[in-house]
């Protein structure tokens, strides 16, 4: 199954509206093609937005959700969720700019922007996801870090997957919902 696949069926079924009417694969076209409608943002940060982008310029207010998948997760799966999310979520398109003294949501090309996961080893992982944490984003995009951190057991493999946000973008709930 393809990621974009995997993602909508683990949300329909988090919904409960049975994830067995996907189809078992969506071709790269058919993503493709679906993805020349997405929508893009382009608009000046809300009160709660500023306010987190200028508190983060003092002190780093990056947020991370994470998730333990006990199995194997393999780049290419992880890779085409992370495109998908991508696509579905304009502002993990876009980065944050200045203008005319405002501050403004700027859409990019994903195509240069992608999101994409940093695979590193199982072996201080914590210690990882505390300096990420401690990262400032600045003027890059995407506002948003995928760290996936692997080890291969005698019980089998495990993934720890960590999403580390700008907290404009996002807080703990929508985070979570990701």
């Amino acid at each position: 199954t393809c990621g974009y696949c995997l993602l909508k069926r683990m949300r329909l079924a988090a919904k409960g509206r049975g994830a067995n009417r996907l189809p078992d694969r969506i071709t790269h076209a058919e993503r493709t093609r679906n993805m020349t409608h997405i929508q893009t943002i382009k608009r000046p940060l809300g009160p709660t937005e500023s306010l987190y982008f200028l508190l983060d310029q003092l002190n780093c207010l990056n947020f991370a959700v994470f998730a333990q998948i006990d199995g194997e997760l393999s780049h290419e799966s992880l890779t085409a969720a992370l495109e998908a999310v991508q696509a579905e979520h304009p502002l993990l398109r876009a980065r944050i700019v200045t203008e005319q003294q405002r501050l403004m949501f700027r859409p990019v090309p994903a195509v240069q922007y992608p999101l994409q996961a940093s695979w590193l080893p199982w072996r201080g992982w914590r210690a990882e996801l505390e300096r990420q944490l401690q990262q400032p984003f600045g003027d890059e995009a995407p506002l948003l870090r995928c760290l996936a951190f692997a080890e291969q057991t005698a019980k089998g493999s495990r993934c720890v997957l960590a999403l580390v946000f700008h907290h404009a973008i996002a807080d703990g709930r929508s985070g979570t919902e990701l």
